[in-house]
């Protein structure tokens, strides 16, 4: 739509919308293609493509906001970005398919990872899908004001800048009570050379072990242990706990997913990264409070 001096540019899923405003531009042309495209891309709108919608301009919905709104940190994008990986792609569990602000964390699990990093200022739990935080974070602009509007399901929430907004619809909870498995407290620790961990040469399905003071590589279906030269020590601090996994510990050995555990050394910041925990069989986390909770849940060595 537009007036002759600014154009209203208008796409949506159904699911998720985008409202564009730009000065001198005649829409449907090939003047005012050229002009959009040559916006977004100052913007950085690289994530703004295309939303699939095969209907005539006649039969396009109308976008109607619900009146019902309160307002929105507007931190939420760049809260909510670095979780990303850590969502599940598993289509049937909805709640894990987005990033979940509650209260002082941003939360993403996939069930055996999970990244809860310390944030401020949410009321509540709020789960954004993650196709909508790529999308927003794809800007350059932080937003002038975050809406959250009540209407069905989950809600919706809307983004606005100068030229125009962003909303989606947000996911339906709840989120699984992942503070069952924060770290409070840890009687162990060693120390990893980051930059060695990420050039470990693993594949789909190996394992990692600390065995007496060093890492080691379990080939999937080999049962052969390969050295990876990574030396590092076990810290104890103090009586080691009662429980599952305590004798694992006791006998100088346990283990990760080898790509869970490279990943998670990858993310935190270097070049040292701490790996603590407990028992060898509860939460295993890296970079202990030092902006969150980065955690891998260890795997049962067998022999």
């Amino acid at each position: 739509e537009g007036d002759g001096d600014t154009a209203t540019l208008t796409a949506t899923d159904l699911s998720s919308f985008a409202e564009i405003r730009v000065q001198n531009l005649k829409p449907f042309t090939g003047a005012g293609v050229a002009e959009y495209s040559k916006f977004k891309q100052s913007h950085g709108l690289r994530a703004w493509n295309d939303f699939p919608c095969d209907i005539l301009p006649d039969d396009f919905p109308t976008i109607n906001l619900p009146q019902s709104c309160e307002s929105f940190p507007a931190t939420w994008i760049k809260d909510a970005l670095p979780c990303v990986p850590f969502v599940s792609t598993d289509m049937t569990r909805v709640a894990l398919n987005g990033v979940c602000l509650d209260h002082e964390y941003a939360v993403a699990t996939d069930g055996h990872r999970l990244n809860a990093a310390k944030v401020q200022g949410y009321e509540g739990s709020t789960i954004i899908p993650t196709h909508s935080v790529k999308a927003a974070g794809s800007i350059k602009e932080a937003p002038e004001k975050v809406s959250k509007c009540a209407g069905t399901l989950a809600g919706t929430l809307v983004s606005y800048w100068p030229w125009g907004c962003y909303g989606f619809q947000l996911v339906e909870g709840p989120y699984p009570n992942y503070r069952q498995i924060l770290v409070k407290s840890v009687a162990w620790t060693f120390e990893v050379d980051q930059k060695a961990v990420k050039d470990l040469p693993i594949s789909k399905n190996d394992q990692i072990h600390w065995t007496n003071g060093e890492l080691f590589i379990s080939r999937t279906g080999s049962g052969i242990l390969d050295s990876t030269g990574i030396k590092c020590p076990l810290d104890t601090k103090g009586t080691l706990p009662t429980g599952a996994g305590t004798s694992q510990l006791k006998a100088n050995t346990f283990g990760w997913n080898a790509s869970y555990f490279v990943e998670m050394v990858s993310v935190c910041k270097g070049p040292k990264v701490t790996v603590s925990g407990n028992t060898a069989l509860q939460s295993t986390v890296f970079d202990w409070e030092s902006e969150g909770h980065r955690i891998v849940m260890p795997v049962r060595v067998m022999g």
